[in-house]
């Protein structure tokens, strides 16, 4: 992942990697990295290098190409679980662009969750610049969320950064004796649109059970209003009994995200190669 949305950039960037002489110290971590959490690093010997001849350019995909095989990422919700974790925009974009963009994004989320075209629009996939959603809406979505993922056995954790367990914004917060592993939620923060903002919204966990949450700041200080939800939440959780954990294990996103494979067209799939 280079974060660039140039298909030149990216192509130039993948040659130099694919030559050892050219490769740069980073791309050797990374992939060293990958090895590590994939299971491999002791089934590789030596470090591998592939020399070209010719130069990169962008073109469109000729009929005549010969399919030699396909590396697929890490399942979507390891990609989606890494990129709510870090709050990564540029991550969150091309998501957005793979549905159609923030106005495909908003109509989906509107059909689905039955919310009213005033209360919810965007201007970006990631959340930055000027989106307008109601509190309202969002515990819609909240809730719309946490029935689509169930229907895949899935729960808010899986996708979402657990407070006080997971690396990432989340990951100071709710971090106390009592309470960590009790919060699971997405945080947004503006430090200058709408004279500053920060939202946090998701699911906590007490000892009479689990509650949905949204809290929307804005105008003022972006670490006040933190300081405010940590508050906030933790009184909630006071009321009902005091916060349990959600028993969540978990994962490391470098592990996660080693889950690729190679598909060959004559073959089955090679995991994690």
């Amino acid at each position: 992942m280079n974060y660039s949305g140039s298909s030149l950039k990216s192509a130039e960037a993948l040659l130099a990697t694919l030559n050892a002489s050219t490769r740069s110290a980073n791309a050797t971590r990374n992939w060293l990295t990958y090895l590590q959490n994939s299971g491999k690093f002791g089934t590789v010997i030596g470090m591998p290098s592939v020399a070209f001849a010719g130069t990169v350019y962008v073109q469109g995909i000729p009929s005549n190409l010969h399919h030699i095989f396909t590396h697929e990422s890490a399942p979507l919700r390891e990609i989606v679980k890494a990129t709510m974790c870090y709050s990564n925009n540029f991550l969150s974009e091309r998501l957005g662009d793979m549905l159609g963009g923030p106005y495909a994004v908003a109509q989906f989320v509107r059909l689905s969750a039955g919310i009213p075209a005033n209360e919810y629009s965007l201007a970006s996939s990631s959340g930055l610049g000027y989106n307008r959603v109601t509190p309202n809406a969002m515990m819609k979505l909240l809730r719309a969320f946490r029935i689509e993922l169930a229907r895949h056995k899935m729960t808010f954790a899986d996708v979402m950064p657990v407070a006080g367990v997971d690396r990432g914004t989340l990951e100071n917060r709710f971090d106390n004796d009592f309470a960590p592993g009790s919060v699971v939620g997405k945080t947004g923060t503006l430090g200058n649109t709408d004279a500053g903002v920060s939202s946090l919204t998701g699911e906590i966990n007490t000892n009479r059970g689990k509650l949905l949450f949204v809290i929307f700041n804005q105008r003022g200080n972006v670490s006040r209003f933190r300081s405010f939800q940590n508050y906030f939440v933790s009184v909630i959780q006071g009321q009902f009994g005091g916060p349990v954990s959600l028993g969540y294990q978990p994962t490391s996103l470098d592990v996660r995200l080693a889950r690729s494979r190679v598909t060959y067209p004559s073959q089955k799939s090679r995991r994690d190669e």
